[in-house]
């Protein structure tokens, strides 16, 4: 597995019940061996996402995503943005998933932060995302959230 893809072992040992907290910091500690800052953050969050409490978690993503400016392309957000996706949806935390790309999507927009037309349209998209709601039986709020995504998604 590639320097991204060791997010993939916090993966097998959720799913099978092992330390999560053990295997998280050997994979962060052999994170150091990546040279580049940016891809090496990038790595981190890909691990702490299942260690770390939400609001931790959230701090250190957003710190990030605002360190960037106009300027200053985004370095690794894209290359992780679908480990931390699953991980949210592994676990079974869609509120948690929806409110890391909501706010994503508004730090990005209140920083000026450089990115591609496609990475706009899908931070904005993925805040009214519903198929982690769905996945977790969560009908009702799924529903909620198409009809609001269906009245306030900006075109």
């Amino acid at each position: 597995m590639g320097e991204y893809g060791n997010y993939q072992w916090m993966n097998i040992f959720h799913k099978t019940g092992l330390d999560c907290m053990e295997i998280g910091q050997l994979l962060i500690d052999r994170s150091g061996k990546i040279n580049e800052p940016g891809k090496r953050r990038a790595h981190r969050l890909a691990i702490i996402v299942w260690t770390e409490e939400f609001e931790m978690f959230l701090d250190e993503w957003l710190n990030w995503i605002c360190s960037h400016s106009e300027s200053t392309p985004m370095d690794g957000p894209e290359s992780v943005r679908l480990s931390i996706r699953s991980a949210f949806r592994e676990m079974g935390k869609p509120y948690e998933f929806n409110r890391w790309a909501r706010q994503t999507w508004v730090a990005m927009k209140e920083t000026n932060v450089r990115e591609s037309k496609s990475d706009s349209t899908f931070w904005n998209w993925q805040q009214y995302d519903v198929w982690p709601h769905i996945g977790a039986g969560e009908l009702e709020k799924a529903e909620t959230i198409v009809r609001r995504a269906i009245s306030f998604r900006p075109q």
